[in-house]
């Protein structure tokens, strides 16, 4: 697997992204699928995170949204907070790979997140425990706009990133 580092979280997360997932419940012996976009939108201290789309699984299929705060703590990590403003994890891309533990309850959440490149990022979960057997995997995908597009074109292996 290869990785890219980030050197500069917010500047690298702060866009428009596709979003592709794939939830696989063992318990259930369902897996669904999740497709839509995430926007990382800048605020005071961090990031506004807000993901929305179509989300099938099993016979449900129906619009599914997520929003999470990434507050800034230096240059290439954040906290990732709950709408409510609850701790969700730690997050440090410097390396491009990442794990990041939490538990809800009795229940356990690992999460690693892997950089592959400055226009796409993997996040998978794993969550064990008496009331959940899950594996979530998504795929962000930078969406390119016009700008970038013809950086593209000019030869340029990444889009660049956005300034701040």
């Amino acid at each position: 697997m290869s990785k890219w580092p980030v050197q500069d979280l917010g500047a690298f997360l702060t866009g428009e992204w596709r979003l592709a997932r794939v939830v696989d419940d063992r318990r259930a012996n369902l897996r669904g699928r999740f497709r839509g976009r995430a926007i990382f939108r800048p605020i005071d201290g961090g990031l506004a995170y807000r993901e929305s789309g179509l989300l099938r699984f099993g016979n449900y299929c129906d619009v599914a949204q997520q929003t999470y705060i990434y507050r800034l703590l230096d240059q290439s990590r954040a906290e990732v907070r709950f709408r409510d403003g609850q701790s969700f994890h730690v997050l440090d891309l410097s390396t491009g790979d990442w794990t990041a533990p939490h538990i809800c309850e009795s229940d356990r959440y690992d999460g690693r997140f892997c950089v592959r490149d400055g226009n796409v990022f993997e996040v998978r979960w794993t969550i064990a425990g008496p009331r959940k057997d899950l594996t979530v995997v998504s795929r962000l995908r930078r969406r390119v706009t016009a700008a970038r597009a013809g950086w593209l074109q000019r030869g340029a292996r990444h889009a660049p990133l956005p300034s701040r």
